[in-house]
């Protein structure tokens, strides 16, 4: 399967699923990106490559929370994330005087490990 490239995750995707688990399928890693708040700067922004129940890859731009509950559960060497299963929850959020969805990792902690493919 081949999956479209440059797609993230947003709550707008994830509201409606019946099932808001994912794993994190590659190493999480920094990247500088264009600061929405002022275009002329750039920030350094995690990315998480993650699977999602339909077997998608997807990128998740995690929210300090969600970086922190992940900490909480496999510890702050992000490469122990790796192949281990989270879920998030959806919260309504204003952000810029708009509503909007946004994900937080829940603090539910999971036994799963990801398959590796043979």
């Amino acid at each position: 399967m081949t999956n479209v490239k440059g797609l993230s995750i947003t709550g707008e995707l994830i509201a409606d699923a019946p099932d808001k688990t994912f794993f994190v399928c590659a190493p999480p890693h920094y990247e500088q990106v264009q600061d929405l708040r002022n275009p002329g700067k750039t920030k350094e922004k995690l990315i998480v490559p993650v699977q999602l129940p339909d077997c998608s890859e997807m990128d998740y731009w995690p929210n300090k929370s969600s970086v922190k509950m992940m900490a909480v559960q496999y510890g702050f060497d992000m490469d122990k994330w790796v192949s281990h299963k989270f879920e998030w929850t959806v919260a309504d959020q204003n952000i810029g005087g708009q509503m909007k969805k946004v994900l937080f990792v829940a603090s539910k902690r999971f036994n799963d490990i990801l398959p590796k493919e043979i």
